[in-house]
């Protein structure tokens, strides 16, 4: 009898122990660590901890209880920075409250009225900023967060009066900054307007002209940034400016040019002049393919490789001029270099 006693007694321990998670394997030094965590300030790290603990040993009430404590304790810490009007702190709270039990209603109340308010002080600052689109658009994410948010209502009917206001600006400058050739602020002007006013086709309009203006404008100065750095022998850069040309206007002669005459530089045939002679008075260079090992002996006035001119030969200076017929661009070889 007293044996079936002491075995059930141990049979009642192991369960109780098994189910609460105590005993050795309970974990509480480690819980007692994520609370001191808490206790410094590090929320979020104390919530890893206890729920690292927690995916060990789903039964643990350390752990349980811990996070019953932080996310209390968060909701109250959220709550009362929405009281001082510490929206950006309320929202943090809130997110980890939230961390802790994603249906926290009391976390999930904190955190829209901590976003909406966020919404309507932006707007505010935008609107002082002489910014009434951008206001505009926070006053609507925050009636979208609280169709029945009274301040953001208040406000709504200023920023559209102040964004009519910019639109008849709009109307009166656009011809000015259009010549003046401040393009880029006429198309952000237009764009703006047109995210709350898409229906606008004056305003459409001169988003059109800004923009082919500005495309217009990079062209040229693409083209001739293409047509420097050809001359210089950049033809990398010359065909990617003039690349740029090309979608702006696919039919552009100069850049299509440009691009051809590139890629022949870009992939023509490397020479080295390895050798001079004179025969007969004759002055001779021979020049040697690089990639190929091929060698020709050349005078002034040859071609050879199919693609190659010889310009000029001068034996007492040991250079010859070579020109590349596909482009006519030419390029001098002395011995020892290219």
């Amino acid at each position: 009898m007293f044996r079936q006693k002491t075995i059930a007694i141990i049979a009642i321990i192991v369960f109780t122990m098994s189910a609460t998670g105590c005993g050795v394997f309970s974990g509480k030094g480690e819980i007692d660590d994520a609370a001191k965590t808490l206790e410094q300030g590090n929320a979020d790290l104390a919530i890893r901890k206890a729920k690292a603990w927690l995916n060990m040993n789903p039964r643990n009430i350390w752990a349980k209880r811990l996070l019953k404590k932080i996310e209390k304790q968060l909701v109250e810490e959220g709550r009362l920075a929405m009281e001082a009007e510490q929206y950006d702190a309320a929202v943090a709270k809130a997110d980890l409250a939230l961390k802790v039990n994603s249906n926290n209603p009391e976390a999930l109340a904190i955190q829209a009225d901590a976003k909406k308010y966020l919404r309507l002080q932006a707007a505010k600052k935008n609107l002082a900023a002489d910014n009434p689109v951008a206001a505009l658009r926070f006053i609507k994410e925050a009636l979208k967060i609280d169709p029945d948010f009274q301040e953001a209502k208040d406000l709504l009917a200023e920023a559209n009066q102040q964004v009519e206001e910019k639109i008849a600006n709009l109307m009166g400058s656009a011809q000015e900054l259009y010549d003046k050739g401040e393009f880029e602020k006429l198309r952000k002007l237009a764009q703006d307007i047109l995210t709350i006013a898409p229906q606008n086709r004056e305003v459409a309009g001169w988003l059109r002209k800004a923009q082919a203006a500005i495309l217009e404008r990079n062209k040229v100065i693409n083209l001739e940034l293409a047509k420097k750095f050809y001359d210089e022998g950049i033809y990398e850069s010359a065909k990617k400016n003039a690349e740029k040309v090309l979608k702006v206007e696919p039919g552009n002669r100069d850049a299509k040019e440009i691009v051809e005459n590139s890629n022949a530089e870009i992939t023509k045939p490397k020479l080295k002049l390895v050798a001079f002679t004179k025969i007969k008075g004759m002055e001779i260079a021979t020049i040697k393919m690089v990639k190929t090992g091929e060698r020709f002996m050349v005078k002034e006035g040859d071609e050879f490789a199919e693609v190659f001119k010889v310009s000029a030969v001068d034996y007492d200076l040991k250079a010859a001029v070579v020109m590349y017929k596909k482009t006519g661009s030419q390029q001098t070889l002395t011995i020892g270099g290219q």
